[in-house]
Formats: C-alpha cells, sequence, structure tokens
C-alpha cells in the first residue's frame, strides 16, 4: 500500500499499524525522546498520542473509526471539536453534597 492519508477514510482501506505509524509520524507525532530512523514506524511514533487526539486508547478502535467515515487530520479535527464544544457547552452541574 502507498502512503496512508486521511482522504482514504471511509473507504475499503484496511490500514495497517506501520501504516498509521507513519501518518502519526507526518503530522508530528513522534516519540520523545526520537528513536533512530531506522527503526519501524511504530516504534518511533507517539501512538497513544495520535490515538488519544481521536478519543480512542488503541490500534484496533482507530481502525474501525478510519474504516467506517471519513475523518480529518489531527489539527483539523481538534478545530471541529472546539467548535462543537464552543457551540454546545457541557451543561453546569451543581453538586450539593451536604
Amino acid at each position: 500500500m502507498g502512503a496512508l492519508t486521511f482522504a482514504q477514510s471511509g473507504g475499503a482501506v484496511h490500514p495497517t499499524l506501520d501504516d498509521v505509524a507513519e501518518l502519526a509520524l507526518e503530522y508530528g507525532y513522534e516519540k520523545k525522546p526520537p528513536r533512530p530512523s531506522q527503526s519501524k514506524p511504530s516504534q518511533r511514533a507517539d501512538m497513544a498520542g495520535f490515538f488519544t487526539e481521536y478519543g480512542v486508547k488503541a490500534f484496533s478502535p482507530w481502525r474501525e473509526m478510519f474504516v467506517r467515515a471519513p475523518m480529518l487530520p489531527p489539527d483539523e479535527h481538534r478545530a471541529a471539536v472546539e467548535k462543537v464544544r464552543e457551540r454546545f457547552p457541557p451543561p453546569a452541574i451543581e453538586l450539593n453534597l451536604i
């Protein structure tokens, strides 16, 4: 498979862990301290940070999201989430525990 892109989301592409790791690296999700460039993409990429951006904790749920529906790159996804939060703020909850 060629380089994975978000334009392929919501389609018939079933990415591998290394495909997603390369995508994460492309968007700046790199482990600190950086690993040697000859390491596999999945060893160099900050996969936990990348998955957390989309509200999941592992590869399989992220891949299901990718296959099921179109997805936005991390920066665009973050902006879309913020826009929704501004429009629909969480309700203020007052707890009276006395």
